[in-house]
């Protein structure tokens, strides 16, 4: 866990500047799909079916195969990658899992900063299975 100053959580709050103004570098293509993979990857979580990473990367590959998208990836990844190829691969995978990390990482600092309760039943990251 990062130390993180429960007043420098409540100032971000109060001037609602969460987000510091750095730069993440350039975003990705596939920005505009991931609402979709993460509702189908939450129904397969509700049907008790989740994703095995090699299922998920053929069903996000097949949405962008010969379409825009797949162009803009292939431009993307022979800007900002080694691996330059227009496929999604296992770091797209581990991008979600990224998020997984980040939030167990900040949860009890929010709680004691007041600005997030704890949940009587916690919440899975299913995307993350």
């Amino acid at each position: 866990h990062l130390p993180v100053n429960l007043s420098t959580i409540r100032q971000r709050l109060k001037r609602d500047t969460i987000m510091t103004k750095s730069n993440f570098g350039p975003l990705t293509p596939m920005l505009l799909l991931k609402p979709l993979l993460v509702k189908l990857v939450h129904q397969r979580h509700q049907i008790r079916q989740p994703f095995t990473k090699q299922e998920f990367l053929r069903l996000a590959n097949a949405l962008i195969k010969d379409k825009k998208t797949e162009t803009k990836l292939l431009e993307f990844k022979s800007q900002n990658s080694h691996n330059v190829s227009n496929q999604l691969d296992n770091g797209y995978w581990k991008g979600f899992h990224e998020f997984e990390t980040m939030y167990n990482d900040i949860y009890d600092i929010m709680v004691d900063a007041k600005v997030e309760h704890r949940l009587l039943t916690p919440i899975v990251c299913i995307v993350c299975r």
